[in-house]
């Protein structure tokens, strides 16, 4: 749970929940990819790409590397 006592801690807890979620997304779209048709796959390629530079990204800016995983 996040607790919010002031803006930058709500800043804070938003990105760091955007940031779990896009790590999550990360973990079923890599599951997907398994049984993905060759058409299927590049779509699920770009989404990877994407949702995994929104967790690193939310990383940085919280400046706490690793914090999400």
């Amino acid at each position: 749970m996040i607790e919010v006592t002031n803006m930058t801690n709500l800043k804070d807890g938003m990105v760091q929940l955007v940031g779990q979620n896009a790590a999550a997304r990360v973990a079923v779209l890599a599951g997907e990819l398994v049984h993905a048709t060759p058409d299927e796959k590049e779509a699920i390629l770009a989404g990877l790409d994407f949702e995994g530079w929104l967790a690193e990204t939310c990383e940085q800016c919280l400046d706490r590397p690793g914090m999400l995983r």
